[in-house]
């Protein structure tokens, strides 16, 4: 298999891994990573005649650091989405807050009227 062949095939690979829809990001990370080290440590080990050892190395580091990458961004959504529904929660229980004191209200003035 000729180097050009090889970089061929790397390259559709990482084309392939990229376009992996539904996936979450520590997930897409790892697969990205995998590709895009896979296609440097291929390139880096071709220059000692260690293409494949470098494609094995690059893909192993480089899905440990996307798959790293990603779950930080993963935590950095779901603590944003955890705020926002935080947010959400206390806006609604001080809604609720407010309509319980308007029907105290209102239960006071009938009481006040009935007298």
């Amino acid at each position: 298999m000729t180097h050009l062949s090889k970089l061929c095939g790397t390259g559709i690979l990482v084309l392939t891994l990229m376009s992996s829809a539904g996936c979450d990001n520590e997930a897409k990370g790892a697969l990205i990573g995998a590709g895009v080290g896979a296609l440097a440590g291929g390139v880096i080990g071709n220059q000692d005649g260690k293409t494949a050892m470098g494609a094995g190395v690059g893909a192993a580091a480089g899905a440990a650091t996307g798959a790293w990458v990603g779950a930080r961004k993963d935590k950095r959504e779901l603590e944003e989405e955890n705020r926002a529904l935080r947010g959400e929660l206390q806006r609604r229980d001080y809604e609720q807050e407010l309509a319980d004191k308007d029907a105290e209200i209102d239960a006071l003035k009938r009481e006040l009227g009935t007298k």
